[in-house]
């Protein structure tokens, strides 16, 4: 909470609220040397297929800093940093030449350091998952930084730090396969199901996880050989029992599969997507199976999903 010292005397200053994302980016560009450091370039600045916000130069390092701003919050930070950075690398011509044309400057593309540089995301408030995503990803060059609004004026930029206490659970990566009591025993990871993807399947499937972790801060996600499974972390007993939301799951021939936890005669589907499996066998834990190859039904397909995390948030 934020005080005005009156006299010693502090005073509560009340949360106010930004009517538009305009009006954050607008704040930001007018003050990007005093809050960051950084020297405005230009906003809204397009380059190929892609529309970046604010488009900043770091003199210290000599590099080209984006800034994005997000209201709401299905949007996989992670995703999004690679993208822009990508775009950037792809396109080194157009932002130095823009750079040059406004600084009225002289650099050549290998006067840029292009390995400092990064993408700021600035939101109102970021989820759990999404600090996560970020936070615990080693080498990802994106900061997150959290703006408020307060009474009397008062406006502040919070870099959102590690805090250990979101992290979702994941198992160790372990290519050694490991028998016991002539069981499988080998822990596998997130790779092991995109790595024979193809593009879109990976960009589909990460669309999708990140919209189921963004029904509740409480959703984990872990992953055994035929699927990828995400439970309520609430309680360690969901684990134990087995007791999921979801899992996915994804073949060669591009198609995915999501097999929801509930009873099929209760859940509410009035697009008649769910197929009953419950006496064939079919690859994960879940007996309402919904196909899909696109994006097109996702929105529909996730209210499915949190229908099952609804059912099993206890």
């Amino acid at each position: 909470m934020i005080f005005y010292n009156n006299n010693g005397i502090l005073d509560p200053r009340r949360k106010q609220y930004f009517d538009l994302e305009k009006d954050i980016q607008k704040l930001t560009e007018d003050n990007l040397e005093t809050v960051f450091g950084l020297e405005f370039v230009k906003t809204e600045f397009v380059v190929k297929d892609f529309r970046i916000d604010t488009l900043a130069f770091d003199k210290k390092s000599k590099s080209f800093i984006i800034i994005e701003y997000k209201r709401n919050k299905n949007f996989a930070a992670s995703d999004q940093c690679y993208t822009y950075l990508k775009a950037m690398m792809d396109n080194k011509a157009e932002f130095v030449m823009v750079y040059n044309e406004i600084k009225d400057c002289n650099f050549k593309r290998y006067d840029i350091n292009w390995e400092s540089s990064k993408v700021i995301f600035i939101s109102t408030e970021f989820t759990k998952y999404q600090q996560n995503a970020v936070l615990y990803e080693k080498g990802i060059p994106v900061e997150l930084y959290e703006v408020k609004k307060y009474s009397n004026n008062l406006v502040s930029f919070d870099k959102v730090k590690s805090n250990k206490s979101i992290a979702i659970p994941s198992p160790k990566v372990d290519d050694k396969t490991i028998v016991k009591n002539g069981r499988d025993m080998t822990q596998y990871d997130e790779n092991h199901h995109l790595d024979n993807t193809s593009e879109q399947m990976k960009a589909l499937y990460k669309k999708i996880k990140s919209m189921i972790l963004d029904i509740d801060d409480s959703i984990g996600v872990i992953f055994n050989k035929t699927a990828i499974r995400f439970f309520n972390s609430k309680s360690q007993e969901t684990i134990k029992k087995n007791i999921n939301i979801v899992d996915i799951c994804m073949t060669r021939q591009g198609n995915m599969f999501a097999y929801i936890n509930i009873d099929c005669n209760s859940i509410i589907d009035p697009k008649n997507m769910i197929r009953d499996v419950s006496d064939i066998g079919h690859w994960g834990y879940g007996n309402c199976e919904v196909r899909f190859s696109n994006d097109n039904d996702l929105e529909y397909i996730v209210g499915l999903i949190k229908q099952s995390y609804e059912v099993h948030d206890n």
